[in-house]
């Protein structure tokens, strides 16, 4: 006889180890959610206070880069955490860390809201132009992607160029 009893008993123990091991990458995504969390939480005074064009151009780029940087982060952290859930898994902090992508996205669209707002004929408030944006665009690497739809639908936020004769 070549099986031994501890041969199939590792067989036996590899599920176990295998939620073991999943409880404690669920644990991992929870700490990560933490520690996104208190980072963002630290620093919200400062991006709710950040107006554009009181910055000169290289903190107005530092600014960007962090809540891109902020939004890739927080849509990770979001994407592993459900696949969690899906599992059956609860995963702690979820709708706070759901709530702190919501406020980045709204602080990466709003320098865009403000300037569509100046020139829109229904007299949108920014606020509202940022909400409208926050429902119908997408984000990739912490950008937000405006559809010809949706373009369509806002005034042009930029001064047209003159013609070239």
């Amino acid at each position: 006889m070549r099986a031994t009893a501890q041969q199939f008993q590792q067989i036996l123990d590899e599920p176990w180890k295998v939620d073991h091991a999943n409880a404690e990458e669920c644990g991992r995504c929870e700490d990560r959610i933490a520690r996104i969390q208190a980072l963002w939480n630290a620093d919200r005074p400062y991006f709710a206070s950040a107006v554009p064009g009181s910055n000169n151009r290289e903190e107005t780029r530092r600014i960007a880069s962090v809540l891109r940087t902020a939004e890739r982060t927080m849509t990770e952290a979001l994407v592993r955490a459900t696949e969690f859930v899906r599992e059956g898994y609860t995963v702690t902090g979820v709708e706070g860390l759901l709530a702190c992508l919501m406020e980045v996205r709204y602080q990466i669209v709003l320098p865009l809201a403000r300037m569509i707002a100046a020139r829109d004929p229904d007299r949108r408030t920014p606020e509202q132009i940022a909400q409208l944006l926050l429902q119908r665009v997408r984000f990739v690497e912490g950008r937000p992607v405006i559809t010809e739809e949706v373009a369509a639908e806002l005034p042009c936020p930029f001064e047209p160029e003159e013609t070239l004769a």
